[in-house]
């Protein structure tokens, strides 16, 4: 009876079947027995096969290492927080992704914008890549915070955008979805990470629109989704990597047109240790780096300190003018009260550190920091100090911490690296927000920027980065610029921040020059004793025929400005001098045909006998709303040069230097060799040496002419 396999409903194989079917197997394994002898390891498929996926994974992984140390942001990978401080790591965005949908970002950007328009909120985006509640890394190291660096980009060696890589034409509306896809994406780089997108609405909208006017191209979507300032892509034009403001010379103006001149105080010391760099390299200076007045206010003189009511004293003195021998020199200068350090109020700093790749020199980051734990070494252990940095994006480093911890402070310093590009605007909001997270009433609240000025990603132009500093320093923070390096150096940039934030600028060329700014002048670079300081010069018609302001041609303010406490102008702080020089053509007849002014006789000027110059001085007290009024007058009857006082002689000898420096029409019959001997007879009080320095750098420039 035959078989049937219920299974698979057929009948089961004959024994003559069950025979073939094992003889047939067991020469199939005999046959492959006799493959794996022939046959050599690496034909077989499967070795061959993982051998060369193993050979991509290898040749991936490298490749990935090698761009991440090139373009990487290496020094927000490495946050140190304070021993004790509750830490957490920032989950890593997924970057790749928003790159490969920059498109896309755009467009979603310009239509949400168009749904929250007229809105006047705070918004913004998830940190964790939209995800607020994502989980914490808790596999680093206890005592460090990471944030994941950003995209790479297309660079040049110095860190900004590639040359060669030539942006496309785009309208307005595309260059502003362009940027609020930036913003959405930079702020998926960490919970500390902040972008341009935390503005209140009609801020942000306003400089994007101000940026986009600005641009004459927009960048190709999926390279960068960069927005960059036409001064740095200058559309393939030659141009100066270190960047200077032009200046108009100031001109003489005939007391019968205007008799009155104002102008705001400016304590800057940047363009003198600037150009003093720039010589002793073997070059001379671009007449648009000398700035007259910070050449001149770079050193001390012997002025008299305030004794009265008011924390500034006035000081004024008349001469003969040493290039023009018909005109005079009067000379006004401010000194500001000093007070020991055991009075000053507590310090609630910021380092705000630019850690971008045009920061790997050895005369910028590690001089930075180098600079900046000098400082800490003087301040006071119940001063506390907050680090930022930024890159491709802005990271918190170090929160508020007490200097008494200054080695934990150091430590954050020390793991510090350079790489990246530089979002600028992105760091100074990051600033100002941990500024005011730790403000202390009635002390010094101040952000210090430390940088070279090259910002290049976000609000980058300079219109843009003042609007933001004007509303920044609403807050009660106050803004030092300290400035880096050379080559792609932007001083103009860094002049108009500080000028704009209550705050002054120097530059840092070596540590000599840091200890003289953050030593044994930190009082002045720290604590103010006077906000918006104006000075007004009314000159009597009957001894002046005309007169010219020398330096101070971005500080010139209408006269109306005088009495408007709205008006901003410059802070001076403690211990801190101004001088300016008017170079004064005389009333007579023979003085003023030979310098081609009209002879003019007027009636009552309100001048009495023998006053020949009206100073009048306003100021306001820190935080304070309303001005105070301080006046002065200066005789007309003036000395020869060899008489004057030696502070006039040197003051001089400094105007003349520069004034040779910067090519002025004015310099008249002036040398090198007379400016040696002025200045070389006025050192008598030269405490630190800087003066005997400026009679050697005289003599440098000398060899170099």
């Amino acid at each position: 009876m035959t078989k049937y396999n219920l299974r698979h409903n057929q009948a089961d194989p004959s024994d003559e079947q069950i025979k073939r079917h094992q003889d047939f197997g067991e020469l199939l394994k005999q046959h492959k027995q006799e493959t794996k002898k022939v046959v050599p390891l690496f034909r077989r498929t499967w070795v061959r096969w993982s051998s060369i996926a193993a050979f991509l994974l290898l040749f991936a992984g490298v490749g990935w290492l090698w761009t991440q140390s090139q373009m990487g942001d290496a020094a927000l990978s490495s946050r140190s927080v304070p021993v004790g401080e509750a830490t957490s790591d920032v989950a890593s965005s997924n970057t790749t992704s928003a790159e490969k949908s920059v498109s896309k970002q755009a467009s979603a950007a310009k239509s949400s914008a168009a749904k929250r328009s007229g809105k006047k909120k705070l918004f913004k985006a998830e940190a964790r890549n939209g995800n607020a509640s994502a989980p914490i890394n808790k596999s680093t190291h206890r005592n460090n915070a990471q944030v994941s660096p950003p995209p790479p980009r297309d660079y040049d060696s110095d860190g900004a955008i590639a040359p060669n890589k030539s942006p496309g034409a785009a309208t307005l509306a595309e260059a502003k979805g362009v940027q609020q896809a930036i913003d959405q994406n930079n702020l998926a780089w960490g919970k500390n990470a902040i972008a341009p997108g935390e503005l209140m609405l009609e801020e942000a909208d306003e400089m994007e629109l101000e940026m986009a006017k600005e641009l004459k191209a927009a960048p190709i979507p999926g390279r960068d989704k960069y927005f960059a300032d036409t001064i740095n892509l200058s559309l393939g034009a030659d141009h100066n990597p270190t960047h200077y403001d032009p200046f108009i010379e100031n001109e003489f103006i005939p007391t019968t047109e205007n008799n009155t001149s104002t102008f705001s105080i400016d304590v800057d010391k940047a363009a003198y240790s600037n150009v003093r760099r720039q010589i002793q390299s073997g070059t001379l200076p671009d007449p648009a780096a000398v700035r007259i007045e910070e050449m001149i206010n770079y050193f001390n003189y012997d002025y008299a300190a305030p004794n009265g009511k008011h924390p500034i004293a006035i000081h004024s003195e008349l001469t003969n003018c040493p290039w023009n021998s018909n005109s005079q020199l009067a000379m006004i200068a401010l000194q500001a009260e000093d007070f020991p350090v055991s009075q000053m109020p507590s310090n609630n700093l910021v380092f705000l550190l630019d850690v971008s790749g045009s920061m790997n020199n050895f005369d910028k980051l590690p001089l930075l920091t180098e600079s900046l734990k000098m400082m800490i070494d003087n301040l006071r252990p119940d001063d506390r100090i907050a680090i930022v940095v930024y890159a491709g994006a802005a990271g918190l480093v170090l929160p508020s911490t007490p200097v008494s911890q200054g080695n934990i402070i150091k430590s954050a310093l020390d793991n510090l690296s350079a790489g990246g590009s530089t979002a600028g605007g992105e760091g100074i909001h990051l600033a100002y927000r941990v500024a005011k997270e730790n403000f202390v009433s009635g002390g010094n609240n101040r952000v210090i920027l430390c940088t070279d000025g090259d910002f290049n990603v976000g609000a980058s132009s300079d219109a843009s980065l003042v609007k933001l500093i004007e509303k920044k320093r609403k807050t009660g923070v106050y803004l030092s610029v300290l400035g880096f390096g050379t080559g792609n150096y932007q001083d103009q940039k860094m002049e108009k921040l500080s000028n704009h934030g209550n705050g002054n600028y120097a530059y840092i060329s070596n540590r000599k020059e840091a200890e003289k700014i953050l030593v044994r002048e930190m009082a002045g670079t720290l604590y103010t004793v006077a906000e918006d300081v104006k000075l007004q010069i009314e000159f009597n018609p009957k001894t002046v025929h005309a007169y010219r302001l020398i330096g101070y041609e971005n500080r010139r303010l209408k006269n109306e400005d005088f009495d408007d406490d709205t008006k901003d102008a410059g802070e001076i702080g403690a211990k801190q001098q101004v001088t300016a020089f008017y170079e004064i053509i005389p009333s007579s007849a023979e003085t003023a045909s030979a310098n081609m002014v009209e002879v003019y006789k007027p009636k009552d000027t309100g001048f009495a006998a023998g006053e020949s110059v009206k100073v009048r001085l306003r100021y306001k007290k820190p935080g304070q709303r309303k001005s105070i009024k301080i006046e002065d007058v200066l005789s007309s009857k003036g000395t020869a040069i060899e008489d004057a006082s030696e502070n006039m002689r040197f003051a001089v000898a400094v105007a003349t230097y520069a004034q040779i420096l910067r090519k002025s029409k004015y310099a008249g019959v002036s040398t090198l060799q007379q400016v040696y001997g002025l200045a070389a007879n006025a050192i008598s009080v030269d405490p630190d040496g800087e003066k005997k320095e400026f009679i050697q750098l005289v003599q440098e420039t000398i060899r170099l002419k």
